[in-house]
């Protein structure tokens, strides 16, 4: 594996979305003369950014270097110091250094024993009248003598192999602290883990002494923002300075310090239509093709690897070393009697060929099972040229010979012929890994003792990737895990084993099974695993009628295998009738894609047929949104709790074909936008195969061609596996699972999202409408990463400022002040919160409208106190006499002055109105005298028009007063009255 040079970074420049930011991170390459990395790492990044988003560019000469491949992977990037592990043939001679001293002093007790029972002969007796014989005194001095001698050397020689013994002993114990050390030194926590970028680069030319900048951007879900003013008038001036600011929220991980920050109104992920201009075609009209993004596997592509096959080398098996036996069957007993030596070499062979498939080690094809083609051949069940056929067919397939030799012979096999195969086999691997094999259908293991193991203990992942499945654990002393292994001498199987038990203090068990009784076993837990998560989706999904207008989606029952039409016609909830009859609608249509929209006041569903959308139904009511997305939702098992973005798929049979319906699922500005990409099998039954992760196509592998199962085929990697590929290199032990840790710092980040905005914050993607806008801020700003707001300054302008005065002095004689601004941005300026200050004095805070780029708007900013105004009415009724209906006349008069005591002159707005006679009425209004004229006032810009409105625009010096006054007259029949009496004023 090629050297990978490590590059620090650090953060330039993010942009924020409506929901979620983009964090670009520049770091420096620097090149000379024969150094050129075809690797570097870029690590420190956050757990919560989205892998698909990382983005590589070469600043400035990208012709030097050029990135050529991307991968995420974990690591810990300031790990301290690990300390140094004692090797294992360090302990396995201070081990065996303990026995041989342990042995010695055995050995001299042994020989201290034997001198104390060597006996010195008594002094002889006489015989019966005779003298006494001499006596051997010296001899037996001397015996004594060496007695004691031997027995004092032995004991001091034990003395010093005791103080021996103790010094290795501790050597020992030693060896094993630092082992148990390292061990725990070696393990990674999960607070630990950050996100590093693995970029392959390549050099199309001779690199000089050169110096390059990467830029390496990506996407993290945690960040949101509100926009705030803060306007500063100044009044001798006529001039305002608009500071943009904006409340800022992130939890993305890693805190922004001195960083570029540009804020958008823009969602991060939106789905977006593409054009499609169909060809104009001469003749009959023929049916569009269909396109897809995945074809199936073309037939015979096994046949390819035939001549890999036979060149490959074969791999040995007990039969094998029974070639030369004429006996049609073989006992146990006599397998028994073979030498050590033809066992050693079987299994130094299968080391060697490892990489073969696993069928050679479960699929015994061999002189050992003859007994069994010999029975078959009996009972007449096969014959030979069936036999040969059915063996190379296993050994290619890797399907068991007893299903191939029922899938060739049509005929099923009686049980007691499959007995005697599966025992036949299940000895053959005992005799070739030396260890007990497993057989399920005799041993009683407890499914939930296996599900408690994995999901505690030895993760699914593990189990997958070596074929493996943890039986039972033995509380004893030492403790130990009984694992059964398809293949027992894997020692990359082992190696993570024991990284994953060793450090608690747990010993490993090995048993043999084959790949049948292993696939069977790992289903079990799969299948429990499968119902248990569809029983918490039912709990959870409880009391979802009672927020869905009395539908109830999460009720709905499992229509996979029932046809669409068939489940149409139960009388199912209405919710789920109504989604049904949406699908048959086009499925019946043969549409390509159907299109769930809300609306401001309605929802709208709509059907893509040859590159063409189309209205499907009428308006549908808009309070039925939630309802068709959270049953959608089921449908795709998606969360129906969340409100980003999700993707998903579903399968449902119509007219006995099985389709696959695609689902996207985006958040809009009036709901969640629904799109669903309909594809139908050519075949009855279901292409189960086809998933979403296989669009992924840049994280596919083609595996080798040793794999006999895999190989010619695309194949999604192992995300765990990427995962812990650093941390591996690293020497790094993970007792935990990466990817849930990975999900909690996404569902962490995701939670700054929900957190209430400030007092007068908004919406910045409702408050934007049907455009995007992007506010890049002067400076750099800093942001720490706690999920809080904060404020941050943006930019600022100064704008012209129109001041005026307006004046109701019918309704009140308090003149107000009203300031009038215009947006100096290119952008529009956000409805938000703005706080006030006039010549440095803070008058008040209001919430700004949203106002076009260039445009205007208008702020009040309280009554002016330093213009008086006074309003005075005189009345008088009279009676006309000289016409033949007599008519009253109520005579109206009003003066209105006004003082303005400014320093400056003041622009006055006085607003007043008349009376106005109702339709049919048989009243007159007659306007008389007006100084100075004014002009109609119909208040149109407030949205709520009025009739009979008058006003006056006036300019007042500074120290002056002008006085204003209109008449109007009111006419009725002399026997009437204008109801709410005759004077108006």
């Amino acid at each position: 594996m090629p050297n990978i040079t490590q590059l620090a970074s650090k953060i330039d420049k993010v942009k924020v979305y409506a929901a979620g930011a983009t964090v670009s991170r520049i770091a420096d390459l620097h090149l000379e003369n024969g150094e050129t990395p075809e690797q570097i790492e870029i690590s420190g990044l956050p757990l919560a950014l989205d892998d698909s988003s990382v983005r590589v560019q070469v600043e400035g000469n990208a012709n030097l270097v050029i990135p050529t491949d991307i991968r995420i992977s974990l690591a810990v990037p300031s790990h301290p110091e690990l300390p140094n592990s004692p090797a294992e043939e360090q302990l396995h001679q201070a081990k065996a250094e303990v026995r041989r001293i342990q042995e010695t002093i055995a050995l001299i007790d042994n020989e201290i024993s034997v001198l104390k029972q060597l006996h010195v002969p008594n002094q002889p007796k006489a015989e019966p009248g005779k003298a006494p014989p001499p006596s051997p005194l010296a001899a037996r001095l001397a015996i004594a003598n060496f007695q004691d001698e031997q027995i004092r050397s032995r004991i001091q020689e034990r003395r010093e192999t005791q103080n021996s013994l103790k010094e290795a002993k501790t050597h020992l114990d030693e060896l094993l602290h630092k082992q148990k050390l390292a061990s725990t030194a070696q393990q990674v926590k999960p607070h630990e883990l950050r996100k590093t970028v693995i970029i392959s680069l390549s050099y199309p030319a001779q690199v000089t002494v050169s110096q390059q900048r990467l830029i390496v951007e990506y996407f993290v879900p945690g960040a949101r923002w509100t926009p705030t003013y803060l306007c500063r008038l100044e009044s001798s001036t006529n001039t305002a300075a608009i500071a943009v600011r904006a409340f800022l929220c992130q939890r993305t991980g890693e805190d922004w310090s001195g960083v570029r920050l540009e804020l958008s109104t823009a969602n991060p992920m939106t789905w977006c239509e593409l054009p499609e201009l169909p060809s104009l075609r001469l003749g009959r009209t023929q049916p569009v093709p269909r396109k897809s993004g995945w074809r199936l596997p073309p037939v015979g592509a096994t046949m390819l690897f035939a001549d890999y096959d036979c060149q490959k080398p074969q791999v040995v098996t007990v039969s094998e070393q029974f070639q030369n036996l004429e006996s049609s069957s073989i006992d146990v007993s006599s397998v028994q009697e073979l030498n050590l030596g033809g066992k050693q070499t079987v299994r130094e062979n299968l080391q060697k060929n490892r990489t073969s498939t696993p069928r050679a080690f479960t699929q015994p094809a061999s002189k050992l099972s003859r007994s069994f083609y010999n029975r078959l051949l009996q009972l007449g069940y096969v014959d030979e040229r069936q036999i040969e056929q059915a063996r190379i067919e296993s050994r290619k397939s890797g399907r068991p010979l007893t299903d191939v030799i029922e899938a060739i012979t049509g005929r099923q096999l009686p049980p007691d012929l499959i007995r005697h195969y599966k025992k036949q086999q299940l000895f053959e691997l005992k005799t070739i890994y030396g260890v007990e094999s497993l057989d399920p259908e005799l041993s009683e293991i407890s499914g939930h003792q296996v599900k408690e193991l994995i999901e505690s203990l030895i993760p699914i992942d593990i189990c997958s990737r070596y074929r493996l499945v943890p039986l039972f654990k033995n509380d004893g002393q030492p403790p130990s895990v009984l694992v059964a292994m398809v293949d027992p001498d894997n020692l990359d199987a082992q190696d993570d084993l024991n990284r994953i038990l060793r450090p608690q203090g747990i010993g490993l068990r090995r048993m043999v099974i084959t790949q049948e009784d292993y696939q069977n076993l790992i289903n079990k837990y799969r299948d429990q695993k499968l119902a248990q998560e569809k029983e918490q989706e039912a709990a959870n999904h409880i009391g979802i009628s009672k927020d869905l207008d009395c539908l109830t989606p999460s009720d709905a029952p499992e229509e996979t295998e029932c046809d669409l039409g068939e489940v149409l016609n139960e009388g199912s909830a209405g919710i789920i009738n109504f989604v049904n009859r949406i699908l048959i609608k086009a499925l019946q249509e043969g549409v390509s894609d159907i299109h769930i929209e809300p609306q401001e006041e309605y929802l709208r569903v709509r059907f893509r047929k040859d590159g063409v959308l189309r209205q499907a139904f009428d308006p549908l009511p808009k309070k039925i949104k939630n309802a068709v997305a959270n049953r959608i939702k089921i449908m795709a098992d998606l969360d129906i709790n969340k409100r980003l973005l999700q993707s998903g798929q579903f399968q449902r049979l119509f007219q006995r074909r099985m389709v696959n319906l695609f689902v996207e699922i985006i958040p809009a500005r009036y709901g969640q936008n629904i799109y669903m990409r309909v594809q139908k099998s050519a075949f009855g039954f279901s292409t189960g195969w086809i998933k979403n992760d296989l669009m992924t196509y840049n994280l596919m592998r083609l595996p080798g061609a040793d794999d006999a199962n895999q190989r010619g085929k695309l194949l999604l990697q192992n995300q765990q596996d990427v995962y812990l590929a650093i941390l591996k290199q690293q020497q790094l032990v993970v007792t935990f699972n990466v990817l849930e840790i990975v999900k909690q710092a996404i569902s962490t980040s995701q939670q700054c999202l929900s957190t209430p905005l400030p007092f007068g914050g908004i919406s910045v993607r409702e408050a934007a409408g049907s455009f995007d806008y992007a506010y890049p801020a002067d400076g750099r700003v800093d942001v720490p990463s706690d999920g809080q707001f904060h404020s941050v300054a943006l930019t600022s302008q100064s704008t012209n400022v129109n001041l005026r005065y307006v004046v109701v002095p019918r309704e009140d004689t308090n003149v107000f002040r009203i300031v009038q601004l215009c947006n100096p941005l290119d952008a529009p300026l956000l409805s938000g919160s703005a706080d006030i200050y006039v010549d440095g004095e803070y008058i008040l805070s209001t919430t700004l409208p949203t106002v076009p780029a260039k445009g205007q708007v208008e702020l009040g900013l309280g009554v002016e106190q330093g213009i008086k105004v006074a309003r005075n009415t005189t009345y008088q009724e009279k009676r006309s006499s000289h016409l033949l209906v007599a008519f009253n006349e109520l005579h109206h008069h009003l003066t209105i002055d006004i003082a303005n005591r400014l320093a400056n002159e003041a622009r006055i707005e006085i607003r007043e109105r008349i009376p106005v006679p109702q339709e049919g009425e048989k009243v007159d209004v007659e306007l008389g005298k007006v100084s100075p004229q004014w002009q109609k006032y119909e208040q149109e810009e407030r949205g709520e028009p009025i009739r009979g409105g008058y006003r006056w625009r006036i300019k007042i010096p500074s120290q002056q007063q002008a006085k204003l006054s209109a008449q109007y007259t009111i006419k009725t029949y002399a026997d009437s009255e204008v109801i709410g009496g005759n004077r108006r004023e």
